[in-house]
């Protein structure tokens, strides 16, 4: 038995308990709460004489106690709706699939599971009155309780339809993070504006080698529900490798231009900065045969010699 299951067993009261109990065995506990209300109803009726002469002390005690408690109703409004409403709030809820009940093979239109054969399957098992919900996304149903013991019951027993036992679930099935292997990790990437693209994040995570499973984007979570704000943050599932394996910081395609880009005109400076340094120290010897290169800078040289001398010249 899971952890949860075991801890919400242990807030279970007494009643509770016992009608789980009843309803694993099959017991029918109907019977018993219709002699309760007979027997409620005979207490609260009058007699024959006491019709007669209009009086009736049940009836005129049970008015002042409904006027007692209207009074103390006012006195302190919405108390106990707003505490009930608060702990529906933050009951999960249960989830049903359709395969677990038509099987691998997907059925026609018409045979598909309504929201009343659901209502009255769970009705069977715990009070109608505690269902808050009942919603079908992507064939899978959710079930909202308003408490969690109900809950909890419908867990261990699970519901009857089309004369077959069908489990359900806590969490959601289709939920790729409750589907972890044991050597697959999830890793979150920071420090990425929400205008990025997310393609360049997986292509980096699949330069470095990584298998991703899944790939998502961190929504706000307030009071224990999923906002539509974005944090920014990126959710990876990676499986087949270790926590050692994973980079700590990523290069997107961009970085990778950038640093090329950098590294040509590196190159292309220093190529410009030799030619001049060989430009500048080129000595040619009379004595050796004179090269096409070598004569080419000879000349440079003496033009510029003989401009030197006739700017001499005309200062003269």
């Amino acid at each position: 038995m899971d952890k949860d299951i075991e801890a919400m067993c242990r807030k279970m009261t007494n009643d509770r308990i016992k009608r789980l109990i009843e309803g694993l065995h099959g017991i029918d506990a109907e019977y018993n709460s219709e002699l309760k209300t007979q027997n409620q109803n005979k207490e609260k009726m009058a007699s024959y004489s006491e019709a007669l002469s209009g009086k009736n002390n049940n009836t005129e005690q049970n008015n002042d106690n409904d006027v007692n408690t209207n009074d103390t109703n006012d006195n302190q409004p919405n108390s106990t709706s707003a505490s009930a409403s608060n702990s529906s709030n933050f009951v999960k809820p249960i989830f049903l699939k359709d395969s677990d009940v038509h099987g691998s093979m997907k059925p026609e239109r018409s045979m598909w599971i309504t929201n009343v054969e659901i209502y009255k399957a769970v009705g069977e098992k715990v009070p109608a009155e505690c269902i808050k919900g009942i919603q079908r996304i992507r064939e899978m149903w959710r079930i909202y309780m308003d408490n969690e013991e109900d809950k909890l019951s419908l867990l261990v027993q699970g519901v009857n339809l089309r004369g077959r036992q069908v489990p359900l679930h806590s969490q959601n099935p289709h939920n790729s993070s409750n589907l972890l292997q044991p050597d697959t990790i999830r890793i979150k990437v920071k420090n990425v504006p929400l205008s990025a693209d997310d393609g360049q994040i997986h292509r980096a995570l699949t330069l470095q080698g990584c298998n991703i499973q899944a790939f998502s984007r961190e929504r706000l979570r307030i009071d224990g529900k999923v906002t539509n704000c974005e944090t920014g943050d990126r959710i990876c599932n990676i499986s087949g490798h270790k926590m050692i394996d994973c980079p700590t910081e990523l290069q997107t395609h961009n970085g990778m231009e950038q640093e090329v880009n950098d590294k040509h005109e590196e190159t292309n400076t220093e190529q410009v900065n030799e030619n001049s340094k060989d430009d500048e120290h080129t000595e040619v010897n009379e004595d050796e045969p004179v090269t096409e290169k070598q004569s080419k800078t000879k000349e440079k040289h003496n033009t510029g010699k003989l401009g030197s001398k006739k700017s001499g010249m005309k200062n003269k």
